[in-house]
């Protein structure tokens, strides 16, 4: 099983602050400087990297709280039901 909660690809600074009394530094990739396009392969590319060590009908779970699902959807199909269409691996 795999369990990932991926950046949101917004802005930590103004979004996440814990109403102020907190201050968190930018993750370094999906922090808000992707288009779409980009962050859709973005989450495709971290996704297959999770497919290449799972076994054979392992669940993966892709948190999206907080992320519009047009987003996450379109990159786990992408990693997930084309890997379903592969040979099982031991």
């Amino acid at each position: 099983m795999v369990f990932t909660d991926p950046p949101y690809n917004v802005p930590i600074d103004g979004h996440f602050s814990g109403l102020g009394a907190v201050r968190h530094r930018e993750f370094a990739f999906a922090s808000g400087e992707m288009s779409e396009t980009e962050f859709i392969g973005f989450l495709t590319a971290t996704l297959t990297q999770a497919a290449h060590v799972m076994k054979h009908a392992a669940i993966a779970f892709p948190a999206s709280k907080g992320k519009p699902p047009n987003l996450t959807q379109p990159a786990a199909e992408t990693t997930y039901c084309s890997a379903q269409s592969a040979p099982p691996r031991d």
